[in-house]
């Protein structure tokens, strides 16, 4: 099937050995065709073995702060507090046996703890006395409630949870707590609330308490924890259904560790803490200061105060993910659209020339423009980033590429599954024409695809000039991959193959350099009635970045004969949009006006249309065909320019005034559950 290249040079992996019959050549990063790595130090076997690295390392530097005082400066803890603190909680822990032993799955036996806690200094801390002690973890969401907290504590057994005070109120109203006995406290939490609690009889106890207790008989760490035991759990977000437990291994967060090494980090360097703690990536950005002995800052924990965190910190290293990007991409397009004559003019100028400068002379900076505006963007960034990744999912080529002009550095992407230790590929910031792909293996893993024969994805597939070009589901196998989903042999069989193999349900493209484009998730694609197969990642991809647009869902008609998009535009932008079109209606009118009855008919058209735009509030707005009319519109403009396929262009579109997250359409980890999105507008589609 032919398809178009990759504008990168930059090679990434090379294949080894032979493919077998429907299936890619295996490929592996291009310095390590001989051996897969599994851990940063020879030393390192544990999680235990990094932190115990980093303290003898960095004892004294500051590494995880908040902001305090009336300023609300950050204010720092160093590595030696927190791992002092961390004997001491696990010690109590292991003394006084507040975990649960289960050993009633295969022939594990694993120590639970759960946490169930904002973002705090204190997460930090019980992550690290769970790590030294060889506790198992288990984190939750810290907005999960009802149906999912008692799934998670009746699968787990656990009989003791860390909690803040919101979460504690979120057990309380939970109707069945499982096994659960103790509540750790970190924080405040009501006399009432606290009654109630014992009332079911679950003991409360205080952090600052055991701390105490921790101190007084402080436990040698245990030396007996294998690479491959069970490190801690990750509760995926069931988009479609109950979460699953990730059984994440030691290795499984070593071996990231070790794939990313190259990137420079140092002991000088500041992070963000801002995503919730028990999504994958925002933890492993810990761990990563934990073994470069970096400092981790809180944000305040209000998403719309994020700037403000960003100012103050001032971070070096920045990760995120592409729901960000694309929100701060949004934001500052409709600043920049709103400039007309010289400074309009000089903006698009500013941005076609630097965008032109990295596709063709791999050039980041201009001293001109970066001066003039671009440092203006950078600077809400905090204003010294040097390394930024974009990471847990695809984002667009334009959108990166308008990010690396912005911030002068080569953002990258990484990418990987929870299931495989969360980072697989990466692109090299030595490659400035990535865009579009998520870069090649890690020194972890090795990868191959798979053909997907139903919808058309081959291993045989080629490009336009008829060079091999594999596509179908990306396939990967390496020491960091998980153990398995938490009793569900049913669910572990299907994702893992006999010869270790893990299936990503992810479809990718093989590049001749090695790199690799992901397509989309199979679950996700879809089949028109007509044959035709729809991936709608890519096209949403497209389509979010049309001028006015804040979400975008792609999906298809009820009887599944064209796409549809449900689209959540800006609201001030529908409301300029309609007052543009009736004032040039007004216009319009007037224009047409018998000359002889200009003065009196001029004043009641123009109180009928002023009448008529008064009327219309946001939602009803979203409702008027010229607001439908003007996407669909931009929406074909837009795919013409991208070059979207003829199947690919939306026929119609359906207005929809109220976020996806208000309907709750998203999962913890910003990710769009399409099943239920299709459900929720079923209604619609089925009558549109």
């Amino acid at each position: 099937m032919g398809q178009s290249e990759s504008l990168s040079q930059y090679q990434y992996a090379v294949p080894i050995g032979q493919a077998k019959q429907g299936e890619s050549r295996i490929y592996r990063n291009k310095g390590f065709t001989n051996e897969l790595i599994s851990s940063p130090q020879p030393e390192i076997k544990n999680m235990q073995d990094l932190i115990e690295y980093g303290y003898k390392k960095y004892k004294k530097n500051p590494l995880i702060g908040k902001q305090a005082g009336k300023l609300k400066k950050y204010q720092y803890r160093t590595y030696e507090e927190e791992y002092l603190d961390a004997r001491k909680i696990g010690s109590y822990i292991y003394n006084q046996e507040i975990y649960y032993l289960a050993q009633e799955y295969k022939n594990y036996s694993i120590k639970f703890v759960g946490i169930f806690m904002m973002n705090c200094v204190e997460w930090n801390t019980i992550d690290m006395a769970c790590s030294l002690y060889g506790i198992v973890m288990v984190p939750f969401y810290d907005n999960l409630e009802g149906e999912q907290i008692t799934y998670i504590l009746k699968q787990t057994n656990l009989t003791s949870v860390f909690c803040t005070e919101k979460q504690a109120q979120a057990l309380l109203i939970t109707e069945d707590l499982g096994n659960l006995k103790n509540i750790i406290m970190v924080g405040q939490l009501s006399t009432d609330d606290r009654q109630k609690l014992r009332s079911r009889g679950i003991t409360i106890m205080e952090y600052s308490d055991i701390l105490l207790e921790g101190e007084k008989n402080q436990r040698d760490l245990p030396k007996d924890i294998k690479p491959t035991d069970i490190f801690t759990f990750s509760y995926t977000s069931g988009s479609t259904g109950i979460p699953k437990g990730v059984m994440m291994t030691h290795v499984s967060f070593l071996s990231p560790i070790a794939a990313i090494q190259h990137m420079g980090m140092k002991s000088s360097d500041r992070m963000l803490c801002y995503m919730p703690l028990p999504h994958g990536t925002s933890r492993f950005c810990n761990m990563l200061a934990w073994y470069h002995g970096s400092k981790i800052g809180l944000s305040c924990g209000d998403m719309t105060k994020l700037t403000d965190d960003l100012k103050k910190l001032k971070p070096t290293i920045f990760v995120t993910v592409p729901t960000l990007f694309n929100k701060m991409y949004e934001i500052i397009n409709e600043q920049f659209s709103k400039l007309i004559g010289c400074k309009g003019s000089l903006i698009k100028h500013a941005i076609a020339t630097k965008l032109d400068n990295l596709k063709n002379k791999n050039q980041l900076t201009h001293i001109v423009y970066d001066t003039l505006i671009f440092n203006k963007i950078k600077n809400i960034f905090g204003g010294s980033v040097r390394v930024c990744f974009s990471a847990s999912s695809p984002i667009s080529k334009e959108v990166l590429d308008f990010f690396k002009i912005s911030l002068g550095i080569n953002v990258q992407e990484a990418f990987g599954l929870t299931e495989a230790g969360g980072v697989q590929f990466q692109t090299s910031n030595k490659d400035f024409n990535a865009s579009g792909m998520v870069g090649g293996p890690c020194c972890n893993v090795e990868v191959k695809l798979i053909d997907i024969p139903q919808y058309g994805f081959l291993s045989s597939d080629t490009s336009d000039d008829g060079k091999p070009l594999p596509r179908g589901e990306i396939c990967t196998r390496g020491p960091g991959l998980f153990a398995g989903y938490y009793k569900d042999e049913v669910k572990t069989n299907e994702i893992y193959d006999q010869d270790g193999w893990l299936h990503s349900g992810d479809i990718g493209v093989i590049y001749p350099n090695g790199s690799i484009r992901v397509i989309g998730r199979i679950a996700n694609v879809f089949q028109l009635k007509n044959g035709s197969v729809i991936s709608p990642e890519r096209i949403e991809n497209t389509y979010i970045r049309v001028k006015g647009v804040s979400e975008v869902f792609i999906t298809s008609n009820g009887a599944e004969e064209y796409v549809v998009a449900v689209v959540v535009p800006q609201k001030d932008f529908v409301l300029n949009l309609l007052k543009e079109f009736q004032d040039k209606k007004q216009i319009e009118v007037q224009n047409n006006i018998n000359k002889t009855q200009a003065s009196k008919t001029t004043i009641n058209t123009n109180t009928k249309i002023q009448d008529e735009c008064a009327t219309l509030n946001y939602e009803d707005s979203c409702k008027h065909g010229r607001v439908i009319e003007y996407f669909k519109y931009k929406f074909d403009e837009q795919a013409k320019l991208n070059g979207l396929q003829a199947k690919e262009y939306v026929k119609k579109i359906i207005i929809e005034s109220q976020p996806f997250s208000t309907l709750g359409l998203y999962t913890q980890s910003l990710k769009l559950q399409r099943f239920f999105a299709r459900k929720h507008f079923m209604s619609q589609l089925e009558n549109i």
